[in-house]
């Protein structure tokens, strides 16, 4: 059987690998993008970001009139059908798949779109279904899959991973999550603002463990190196030279957006040998509980290990005159400076709009901005993301006989 020639082959039709085919396109490299599984855009589009951020949403409609903020307001008791929301996530998932990966797929030149499960036949041949393709490059960006822990009685009892809770055909009285981690958390809070009974279960200390132990304090008020693991070097690259892996396979950070960063960079180090490292001391995440979680940089513990020191400073958004204005004054601001040279090098964000105030967080770590750069910047005011100031003002003065108005 003859094999098909390709310049570049991706096995996966996710974040990673469309970020890959999208860059070879532009560089005019012959590519084949294989997939299987789950459909086109893989986990983000299908079965993590976009769907479970609806449901947030659908939560977040059901639960407010319930709540209201103020007591000028009266409770109102709003009807919601499972169902019916079930059938606006299908309509949503499917106009993005068309709108954001389809009619991009048909705008390439340079590129194949092939279903089929991808087999490695040899070091440059895949194989699918009866066809063979041969890659001078290959990356591998497949993805990974839910794993399911050791627990006695798990099988029998019929349980169910993140991806099926997304399409359940109705809606149950009662949901046990088994895990404190970002989804476990995102999950309990769509389960239990649709009126399912959820207990969540963490073997942990404390739910989150990666954040700083204050945000999980509060949050609790409401080679293969690891199994699904690719081993690659700093430039996504395998022991097999020609072949790259990027995305949730290689496990550095399970996010859409270090996936699709990993796929661009894999391709420009493949063909170009380009030898991009990706620095994740300036990627930001965000668990979307209610309030929100977002971090970027070190923590205090992690800075404390390296330096046997640490600068920093928190604050309560009870500080902050807009979350007073709004009446939402839940949460805190933590930032990590560096003992010595004063530049912000980590800053953790419990808040209702942790993900939005982020951002800015994230350019000041990555320009290497002080202290002083920060106070020194005109903020709009009154906005949650003065926050990020007052916290900088903290290692100035007292800010708790501070006015609105201090620069």
């Amino acid at each position: 059987m003859s094999s098909k020639q390709f310049e570049l082959i991706i096995i996966g039709g996710g974040a990673a690998g469309f970020a890959a085919a999208t860059r070879a396109d532009e560089l005019k490299i012959k590519t084949a993008i294989i997939n299987a599984g789950l459909p086109m855009g893989g986990t983000c589009v299908n079965a993590g970001c976009v769907p479970t951020k609806y449901f947030l949403a659908v939560g977040k409609e059901l639960y407010s009139p319930k709540h209201p903020k103020f007591k000028s307001v009266p409770p109102i008791q709003v009807t919601f059908d499972f169902e019916e929301a079930m059938k606006e996530k299908v309509s949503l998932l499917n106009s993005l798949r068309q709108k954001n990966y389809q009619d991009v797929l048909n705008s390439f030149r340079h590129v194949t779109w092939i279903e089929g499960r991808g087999i490695f036949e040899s070091e440059h041949i895949i194989r699918v279904g009866n066809r063979l393709l041969e890659g001078d490059k290959i990356l591998i960006a497949t993805g990974c899959s839910s794993k399911i822990p050791p627990i006695e009685g798990l099988n029998d009892a019929g349980y169910i991973t993140n991806k099926d809770a997304l399409s359940l055909p109705k809606q149950p009285s009662t949901l046990v999550i088994l895990g404190g981690g970002p989804l476990g958390l995102e999950f309990a809070k769509i389960f239990s603002r649709m009126g399912t009974k959820v207990t969540l279960l963490t073997h942990g200390q404390r739910i989150l463990s990666i954040q700083e132990p204050e945000i999980s304090e509060l949050l609790k008020g409401i080679e293969t190196e690891k199994d699904c693991q690719v081993k690659i070097n700093e430039f996504l690259q395998t022991n097999i030279p020609h072949i790259y892996a990027a995305g949730d396979c290689v496990c550095h950070i399970c996010l859409e957006t270090v996936a699709a960063k990993e796929g661009k960079i894999a391709v420009e180090n493949a063909l170009e040998n380009a030898r991009k490292r990706i620095d994740f001391s300036t990627i930001p995440y965000a668990v979307f509980t209610d309030p929100e979680v977002a971090s970027v940089g070190l923590t205090e513990a992690k800075y404390s290990e390296k330096y046997k020191t640490c600068d920093c400073r928190t604050i309560s958004m009870d500080k902050v005159p807009k979350a007073l204005a709004v009446n939402d004054t839940r949460g805190l601001l933590k930032m990590v400076v560096h003992h010595e040279t004063k530049k912000i090098v980590g800053v953790h964000i419990l808040s209702p709009v942790a993900s939005e105030m982020i951002h800015e967080a994230v350019l000041v770590i990555k320009c290497g901005l002080t202290v002083d750069d920060i106070i020194d910047t005109v903020h709009v005011f009154p906005t949650f993301s003065e926050a990020i100031k007052i916290a900088a003002q903290a290692y100035r003065r007292d800010i708790s006989t501070m006015s609105c108005c201090v620069e």
